[in-house]
C-alpha cells in the first residue's frame, strides 16, 4: 500500500449482529432508545454511499452499538463493532442484553445462550 492510501477492509472487529424486523414505530424506537440507550437518526434509511447507520450506542471506550438497515423496509441489522478486545464474557453480556431489547420488538430474536468454556465438553 503507498503512502496515504487507506484500505477497504475496516479496523473494527464485529462482536455480533442481530437482524431482527421492525417498522420503527413509536413504540418500538422508544424500546430501542430506552432498552440500549440509541441515539437514532432515521432521516435517511439508506444513504446514496452505502449502509448508514441509522442508531448508535457506546458499549464501552472502544465497543458500541450500530443500527443498520436491512435488505427490504423492516429488515434492520443490529451490529456490535470493536476497535478493542472485550472479554468474551463482556461480548456474550452484551449480546444477550440486546438481543432481550430486541425480542420485544421482534419476537423471532433468539436469545444467545451461555458460551460452553474451552476444555468442557
Amino acid at each position: 500500500m503507498t503512502a496515504g492510501a487507506t484500505s477497504a477492509e475496516p479496523r473494527y472487529r464485529l462482536l455480533f449482529a442481530i437482524p431482527f424486523r421492525a417498522a420503527m414505530t413509536p413504540r418500538e424506537t422508544r424500546a430501542l432508545r430506552s432498552g440500549l440507550d440509541l441515539f437514532l437518526s432515521f432521516q435517511d434509511r439508506d444513504a446514496a454511499w452505502g449502509r448508514q447507520a441509522n442508531g448508535f450506542a457506546r458499549l464501552d471506550f472502544s465497543s458500541g452499538l450500530l443500527l443498520v438497515p436491512g435488505g427490504d423496509e423492516d429488515e434492520w441489522v443490529l451490529e456490535c463493532r470493536s476497535y478493542g478486545a472485550p472479554s468474551a464474557a463482556i461480548a456474550h453480556r452484551w449480546e444477550v442484553e440486546a438481543a432481550s431489547v430486541l425480542r420485544d420488538i421482534d419476537p423471532g430474536v433468539a436469545i444467545p445462550a451461555r458460551p460452553v468454556p474451552a476444555g468442557t465438553v
